[in-house]
């Protein structure tokens, strides 16, 4: 099966309104490019879950968290160590995910999103943190290998989220923005 979905793991308590707002401003911004809403949030930490869930099972506002998060306190390592060993086979991206987290909670606005290379030495994960606007659109094309998270944090805005790069946003059947070499 192939990685259409991209998980949203909450490592902190995160209120439903903020995730649903996150999720609102994600997907209206993937709406205006023609791109498909991708987020889903795990719900559950085992192999199984995973496996079970489909295209169909995107997470749509309002969200309604019916019990807590089985990832609270859980690190970037550990969470991309669980994909790596679960996802595999799945519709979820084993490599590139979202985490809700405390800075999360706090701002209600940001998600941070991490994308692990693979090394001979092991994955080594990089992150960028990203607007609600960037949720859907910046990972996806992290997943499809438009982007990098490293290319997504040169384009960091002064307090240090990505919020869609420079300039304006690009048009469907507009031109390609040029690719920076040696990034």
């Amino acid at each position: 099966m192939a990685e259409h979905l991209i998980a949203l793991v909450c490592t902190h308590d995160i209120p439903s309104p903020a995730l649903s707002s996150i999720l609102a401003a994600g997907y209206r911004k993937a709406q205006g490019l023609s791109s498909p809403e991708s987020l889903v949030i795990l719900s559950e930490s085992s192999k199984a879950s995973l496996h079970a869930l489909r295209d169909e099972s995107v997470t749509r506002p309002p969200v309604e968290l019916s019990a807590q998060s089985p990832f609270l306190g859980w690190s970037i390592d550990a969470v991309a160590d669980f994909l790596l060993e679960n996802a595999k086979g799945s519709c979820i991206d084993q490599l590139v995910f979202l985490i809700a987290d405390e800075k999360t909670a706090e701002d209600g606005s940001t998600l941070l999103m991490v994308q692990n290379t693979l090394h001979e030495k092991g994955p080594v994960p990089h992150s960028v943190r990203i607007s609600a606007d960037a949720a859907n659109t910046a990972p996806v094309a992290v997943s499809v290998g438009s982007m990098s998270v490293m290319e997504l944090a040169s384009l960091v805005e002064e307090d240090g989220v990505y919020r869609g790069g420079r300039g304006p946003p690009p048009k469907k059947g507009g031109p390609a923005p040029r690719k920076a070499l040696g990034s």
